[in-house]
C-alpha cells in the first residue's frame, strides 16, 4: 500500500481501460473522461512539469501585483447564467466543474495569458488585454471577458487546478488554485484534506489542529490492506505527507485514512483510488 508497485504503469492503464470498456452502466462520456487519464497516468508518475513545454516554468512569480484574483467554483443556475441557454444550464452543472476566475485591477494596456494546469495536461484558456478599463480578448478586442466564467471537464474529486496568469512580456506570472470538488473532513477544531496528485499512485494528506510536535498514530485503510504507522506534527500543529494507497491485484477501491491524537480524539477520511475515483468523480 505503502511504496509503488512493481507493476509496469502502462500495463496497469491497459487494464483500467479495459473495465471501463466493458462496464456497459458507465456512460460514454465516463469511460472517454477515465481514458484520458489513463493516458496521462504515466507522465504523472514519472513527475512530468506540464508547464515546462508552455515555457513559463521560468517566470517570476509576482509578489506584489495589483491585479486582484479570485476562483470560486460556480454551484447553481443562477451562477452561471450568460454562458449557457437556461434548457442548458441543469445538463451542464451535472456533468461539468465551472470556475469563476474574475481578475480585476490589471494595469492599463497589458497582455496576459491565462493557462490551466490538471493532472491531464496544461493548455491556455484565453489570452487577453486591458482595453479602456475592461478585459478583452487579444485577438478578439470587441468581445469583453470580464467576469468570464471558465468550464473544466475531466477532474477527479481531489485534484487541484492550478490557473497561471502569464505576463509574457515581463516574465512573470500569477498563481492561483482551487479544489472544486474536495476530500476533506473536520473535527474538534482539526481538519483533514487529501489531494489527489495522480488516480492510482499518488495523494497527499495535509492535517491540522493538533498539539505542536505532537505524536499522531495514523491508520490507512485500502480494500483489504489496513497499516498504521506514527507521525510527528510540525511547530504548528500540521502534518504533511504522502499516501500511496494501491493494493496489488486491485483497480481500485475505497479508502480511509484515520489519526488518533495524545488524547486518543480521533478524526476520520473517506476517499477513493483507481476505478472507484473515476467513479466517485462522475457528477
Amino acid at each position: 500500500m505503502f511504496g509503488r508497485s512493481e507493476k509496469n504503469l502502462e500495463v496497469m492503464c491497459i487494464v483500467l481501460l479495459k473495465f471501463r470498456l466493458l462496464n456497459m452502466e458507465d456512460d460514454m462520456k465516463f469511460w472517454l473522461s477515465g481514458l484520458i487519464w489513463l493516458l496521462a497516468l504515466p507522465l504523472v508518475a514519472e513527475g512530468v512539469d506540464f508547464t515546462r513545454s508552455i515555457g513559463f516554468t521560468q517566470y517570476k512569480e509576482e509578489t506584489n501585483s495589483p491585479i486582484e484574483w479570485k476562483l470560486h467554483r460556480v454551484e447553481s443556475p443562477e451562477q452561471a447564467q450568460g454562458i449557457f441557454s437556461k434548457e442548458q444550464l441543469e445538463t451542464v452543472l451535472d456533468t461539468m466543474i465551472i470556475v469563476s476566475s474574475e481578475v480585476t485591477n490589471v494595469p492599463k494596456d497589458s497582455a496576459y495569458d491565462l493557462y490551466l494546469q490538471q493532472l491531464t495536461g496544461t493548455h491556455l484558456a484565453y489570452s487577453f488585454i486591458e482595453k479602456d478599463g475592461t478585459l478583452v480578448l487579444k485577438d478578439r478586442p470587441d468581445v469583453n471577458i470580464s467576469g468570464c466564467l471558465k468550464v473544466l471537464g475531466n477532474y477527479a474529486k481531489g485534484e487541484y487546478f492550478r490557473f497561471h496568469l502569464v505576463n509574457k512580456q515581463d516574465q512573470t506570472r500569477l498563481t492561483r488554485e482551487i479544489c472544486p470538488d474536495p476530500f476533506n473532513s473536520e473535527s474538534n477544531g482539526k481538519y483533514l484534506n487529501i489531494e489527489t496528485r495522480d488516480p492510482v499512485h499518488s495523494f497527499i494528506l495535509t492535517g491540522g489542529g493538533f498539539q505542536p510536535k505532537e505524536k499522531l498514530a495514523v491508520t490507512s485503510y485500502s480494500g483489504i490492506e489496513q497499516f498504521t504507522f506514527e507521525v510527528e506534527a510540525d511547530a504548528d500543529g500540521m502534518i504533511v505527507m504522502g499516501l500511496s494507497p494501491e493494493v496489488q491485484g486491485m483497480m481500485g477501491s475505497p479508502a480511509k485514512i484515520s489519526v488518533r491524537d495524545q488524547k486518543n480524539d480521533t478524526i476520520e477520511l473517506k476517499y477513493a483510488w483507481g476505478t472507484e475515483l473515476l467513479r466517485i468523480s462522475k457528477k
